[in-house]
């Protein structure tokens, strides 16, 4: 389970946002190799406008992603891609951002 915490509140536009994503495995903490992240706006075929990444492990399964920013309202989705020693899986997150974030 990839859950950034208090999404609703921290998908502002313009703003670079700091999130803590907590992995977990059967309902347990779980701590991962690496995490990549990617995303876009599908409808309107762009990407990320900037390079978000893991900058710490803040806790057993706890991670700080910094340098997430979106630029425009609309569907935006991203793609957690973690890696541990059990294989890797890719997680799909779709936010929707709102005019005033």
């Amino acid at each position: 389970v990839v859950e950034p915490a208090e999404l609703a509140q921290a998908a502002r536009l313009g703003r670079y946002l700091v999130w803590l994503v907590q992995i977990d495995r059967n309902g347990e903490p779980f701590t991962v190799n690496t995490i990549s992240i990617d995303g876009g706006m599908p409808g309107h075929g762009h990407g990320l406008p900037t390079q978000p990444r893991v900058t710490a492990q803040v806790g057993e399964g706890r991670y700080r992603v910094e340098g997430l920013k979106f630029t425009m309202p609309g569907r935006w989705v991203l793609y957690f891609n973690v890696s541990s020693s059990l294989g890797s899986d890719l997680f799909t997150l779709q936010i929707d951002v709102g005019h005033n974030g």
